[in-house]
């Protein structure tokens, strides 16, 4: 990554941090169509995947020298930390917005939900005060890095254009970009009889809370 203020880890999670709080702000006070709630929730996804590739990366540099072992655990806490938080995320997401009568949360609306999700990448900015990255020993002119980042680029290119790297991504990325099936049960859960089961918003998030106990332990193992 471009080093910013000499680091090259630190600013852009504190960067991604702010823009994803940002977008579902918007989502609670600024959104009233298709493609505003689209391009808010773009950007709050791609901020989550620009901290996510920092994260990452700080990862691969503690493991290396480390053994093979060390490696796979480090791995395995990342991954159960964040199954953890799609845990939790997973039964609160229903909990917090069932309005049916007899239930005991506090039944917000979808936009004071957008409210509370926005505080959650907030913490990035925090967390990226406290992220352990060493400075940039030397620091190069901005030609210099920029013509670094460009050879890195094409490393990387020429990397994904390989036979035996290509054609598993491509066949990866076939299969999720085509249409799935999500939307339609979603539906058949959550619509009432006789189109649908009719499941609570609260069941729905339950669902999910058994999915990512699946998950969880499979990290485990």
């Amino acid at each position: 990554a471009f080093p910013i203020f000499g680091y090259r880890r630190r600013p852009y999670i504190f960067i991604a941090g702010i823009v994803g709080s940002a977008a579902w702000y918007f989502m609670s006070t600024w959104v009233t169509g298709v493609w505003q709630g689209f391009t808010c929730m773009l950007i709050a996804s791609g901020s989550i995947a620009i901290a996510n590739v920092m994260a990452e990366a700080l990862v691969v540099e503690r493991a290396q020298g480390e053994s093979q072992e060390f490696a796979s655990h480090l791995q395995s806490v990342v991954w159960g930390a964040a199954t953890i938080g799609g845990l939790i995320s997973s039964y609160l997401s229903g909990w917090l917005i069932d309005k049916k009568p007899g239930h005991s949360g506090p039944a917000l609306t979808d936009r004071q939900v957008f409210m509370i999700a926005g505080l959650l990448p907030f913490t990035l900015v925090f967390l990226a005060m406290f992220t352990p990255e060493k400075a940039v020993a030397e620091k190069g002119s901005a030609e210099f890095e920029k013509k670094k980042l460009q050879d890195k680029v094409k490393e990387l290119y020429r990397t994904i254009m390989m036979p035996e790297i290509f054609y598993p991504t491509a066949f990866i990325f076939l299969l999720n970009a085509t249409p799935g099936t999500g939307s339609a049960w979603f539906y058949f859960y959550s619509s009432k009889p006789p189109l649908g089961l009719g499941f609570s918003s609260t069941f729905l998030g339950t669902m999910n809370v058994v999915g990512s106990i699946a998950s969880l332990g499979g990290i485990i193992l």
